[in-house]
């Protein structure tokens, strides 16, 4: 169960009336996907929360789409520092709307991944890219921070131990475990794997203000199929050498 106060339960119900006000017009989402922003979108954004630290950090979401997770967490974080990448132009026109409506102060960058190599303390996704790959474009963005240290081999090898605040927690279906076994062919990596509370029915808004489904009480479609998302939570990982040599 997670606690939100009156003001982020307000945030979040505005930004669901505005993603389906542009949803009507712009499809960002599909109409069943839309139905279910309560009971699995939101839902499984707000899981991740657990896992920030209190002191505020920089957070960069990988392909924000409509706003899952990265959104949904600037919504209830205050203290930290978002960075929303998404390359399609009007998702981004989308996510600054509701930046702007919900006073959420988040950076939306219109760009891929892969283009700019960035500096960052915790990177989310959500229906992103295949784990081989966003390791790949994580790889990228250390090299690029540590480009003026002359040892860029070793200091590729020792991602996330040297800056312990940096971490990847990636939302991830039920083709995780293929995801991860393909990936530590090329790649050494120290993960643990967290399965999502089951969300057990829609409620209305609880008077001490927890979020089970739908804080305003809004229909939200229901779904008797039982989630299958895990949180990936990747603490270090380096690039096999034997892979990276006979590349």
């Amino acid at each position: 169960m997670v606690e939100i106060d009156a003001e982020q339960r307000a945030k979040l119900c505005l930004y669901r009336d505005l993603l389906l006000r542009w949803n009507s017009r712009m499809n960002l989402m599909s109409g069943g996907d839309v139905r279910r922003f309560w009971s699995r979108h939101c839902w499984e954004s707000v899981q991740l929360l657990r896992f920030f630290p209190r002191d505020g950090c920089s957070v960069c979401d990988l392909g924000s789409g409509a706003g899952f997770p990265g959104l949904v967490l600037a919504l209830l974080l205050r203290n930290h520092r978002f960075t929303l990448i998404e390359s399609r132009l009007k998702k981004a026109s989308f996510l600054r709307h509701v930046s702007r409506e919900t006073c959420t102060s988040v950076n939306v960058e219109t760009t891929r991944v892969e283009d700019k190599p960035r500096a960052t303390d915790i990177v989310v996704s959500r229906a992103f890219a295949s784990l081989e790959k966003t390791l790949q474009y994580l790889q990228e963005w250390r090299i690029g921070k540590q480009r003026g240290e002359q040892n860029s081999e070793q200091n590729s090898e020792q991602i996330g131990e040297r800056n312990n605040t940096f971490r990847a927690l990636l939302l991830k279906g039920s083709r995780w475990q293929h995801e991860l076994t393909q990936a530590r062919q090329s790649w050494t990596i120290q993960a643990s794997v967290e399965r999502l509370p089951q969300n057990i029915g829609r409620t209305k808004r609880s008077p001490n203000g927890s979020l089970n489904r739908s804080p305003d009480g809004s229909p939200d479609e229901q779904s008797s199929e039982k989630s299958s998302c895990v949180v990936l939570k990747l603490k270090t990982w380096s690039r096999d050498r034997t892979d990276s040599q006979s590349c």
